[in-house]
């Protein structure tokens, strides 16, 4: 199943397992609900910050939502802190600079900076870019765990 199909599905297992509309899960992470249709017919992936917010707001893996693992009943979350903070912890714990990061992975130093800094969060697809060099989970990658 590809992420998209897999956000879907999980969206939908929160809207159904909540017994909730799909206008009360929208208004809960202040989205609109066409926005929510469009992730149940599998049209598009949202922003990262759309996905923290789901999964803060539900309490639920980011894995999860992406598709990478099942659903935790009794597992607990911490609130997504600053992505900057996170990043900065990674690099440090995993003795890489940005420079190093920007020529292993071919992301801009300028992209790289803007999320050391807090300016801009990273796409989806690059955050399963540092998922996949780092070797964690994406809660592990957004200090959720």
């Amino acid at each position: 199943m590809d992420i998209i199909s897999a956000f879907g599905e999980a969206v939908k297992d929160i809207i159904d397992d909540g017994e909730i509309t799909v206008e009360q899960f929208a208004e809960k992470i202040n989205l609109n609900s066409s926005e929510v249709y469009r992730f149940l017919r599998k049209e598009r992936l949202p922003q990262l910050s759309t996905i923290i917010a789901i999964a803060d707001g539900y309490n639920c893996s980011v894995d999860y939502l992406l598709g990478y693992t099942q659903f935790q009943n009794n597992a607990t979350y911490l609130k997504t802190p600053d992505f900057s903070l996170s990043f900065a912890k990674l690099l440090k714990d995993n003795n890489t600079t940005r420079y190093g990061l920007s020529k292993t992975l071919k992301i801009s130093i300028k992209r790289l900076d803007d999320w050391y800094f807090g300016r801009h969060l990273p796409s989806v697809e690059n955050i399963l870019k540092l998922k996949k060099h780092f070797d964690c989970t994406f809660d592990e990658l957004l200090g959720r765990v």
